[in-house]
């Protein structure tokens, strides 16, 4: 029964994660794409967005795609927490990055321009 409970506790945040990303990124680009040609303040807003919430230290360092263990530990005790889970999951029964591209083609250099 636990592990139903982890399995439908991780999958609710990661679903709310993912909706919001598969959201918010295109909203971006549309509002990009109705703005002026010469308008510079939508241009620097879709940069501030990229810059700090796409292209993060994390992003940097690890590539795209990666986590690091220590925050995904952090947020499988969070979950516990939330729903008053009996038992805490390790990491490699969370997430896995075997089926990610070598890191040298998922790694993010200078910023967006």
């Amino acid at each position: 029964m636990s592990l139903y409970l982890w399995t439908k506790a991780l999958h609710l945040v990661f679903v709310a994660s993912w909706f919001a990303g598969l959201f918010y990124l295109p909203r971006l680009f549309v509002n990009l794409a109705m703005v002026p040609p010469d308008s510079h303040a939508e241009r620097e807003r879709l940069l501030l967005a990229l810059n700090t919430h796409v292209l993060t230290a994390d992003s940097r360092a690890f590539g795209l795609g990666s986590v690091r263990r220590e925050r995904v530990e952090r947020n499988v005790r969070a979950v516990a927490k939330a729903f008053d889970l009996p038992t805490t999951l390790k990491v490699e029964q969370v997430w896995t990055d075997r089926f990610l591209p070598p890191i040298a083609e998922r790694r993010i250099t200078g910023q967006a321009r």
